[in-house]
């Protein structure tokens, strides 16, 4: 092959990459795994009682109105197992994401627990769900350009998270988003708090006040992950703006239940209420046939 004929191939091959979509570094990475419990070997029934699983709560989550979803297997040694996408993400990125997330993390561990920056997910043979972590393992990411006034920025900045902590702690998707406009736009903050639906209102508060404390408002940017929780902000919005989403009393926890999914046992129930209104009035109407004969 000639120079000139490589090159011919070489440039619309450039051009595909610089028209990709940037990705930023923490939407695809794992940003904090705890591994706990004993092993596990590949050929046990322990494995595939999670492989199946993990499967049905993959497929759950992704199909849920609240992105959550919690199951229990039906072993006479449980594996309990949770999985959560950021409610401001899209159905195929929670996919994504949860299907990235099988396939990392703890290999041959009873218990797991994987952040990314869109999804969780979590499982173990001992019973966790409304419990917080106890020993909370932090990852902190900062943005290394500084501002001009940080004393003012930092004041902005520890209030806004403070508010979207509150408002997060007290959503039904324990999930909020809030901003701070300024005249300079590279003083702008957008604030963002996430913790996992199973927990108690005031353990999520606990978790991000801890998390506050470890964020460096000095810098234009910063994040910290945990398990159980997640805070961010940018002077760029990073998130997408959303339409609020059922109440958690409609949502439900999205567990297995019959060994069906909640939305599908909800829409049998559902189908088989419509069936005995038609047979009452089938019944009803064969009554009323009867009645005309009389006469």
């Amino acid at each position: 092959m000639t120079l000139s004929s490589s090159s011919s191939l070489l440039f619309p091959i450039l051009l595909l990459l610089l028209l990709l979509p940037p990705v930023t570094s923490s939407e695809h990475s794992l940003l904090v795994t705890a591994c706990s419990g004993s092993n596990y070997t590949s050929s046990s029934s322990y494995a595939s009682s999670l492989n199946r699983l993990l499967t049905g709560i993959s497929t759950s989550v992704s199909q849920s109105p609240s992105l959550f979803a919690t199951s229990i297997s039906d072993d006479a040694s449980p594996i309990f197992a949770l999985a959560q996408c950021r409610p401001d993400s899209t159905a195929q990125q929670c996919n994504i994401c949860i299907q990235d997330s099988s396939s990392q993390g703890c290999p041959l561990r009873r218990s797991a627990a994987l952040r990314y920056d869109y999804c969780l997910i979590r499982y173990s043979d001992q019973a966790f769900f409304g419990s917080a972590v106890h020993d909370e393992r932090w990852s902190i990411i900062v943005n290394t350009e500084t501002v001009s006034n940080q004393a003012e920025f930092r004041k902005r900045a520890t209030a806004l998270m403070s508010d979207v902590a509150a408002k997060a702690a007290a959503a039904a998707t324990r999930f909020a988003v809030n901003e701070s406009i300024s005249g300079a736009p590279e003083e702008s903050i957008y604030g963002m708090a996430w913790c996992t639906m199973n927990l108690p209102s005031k353990v999520c508060l606990l978790c991000f006040q801890q998390g506050i404390e470890a964020l460096q408002f000095e810098q234009i940017g910063g994040q910290v992950d945990g398990i159980d929780c997640v805070l961010r902000f940018e002077n760029l919005r990073f998130y997408e703006r959303m339409t609020p989403r059922p109440p958690a009393s409609e949502l439900g926890s999205n567990l297995l239940r019959n060994g069906q999914f909640p939305f599908l046992y909800e829409k049998k129930k559902r189908i088989a209420g419509q069936q005995s209104i038609i047979f009452f009035f089938l019944k009803s109407f064969r009554y009323l046939q009867f009645f005309f004969f009389l006469f």
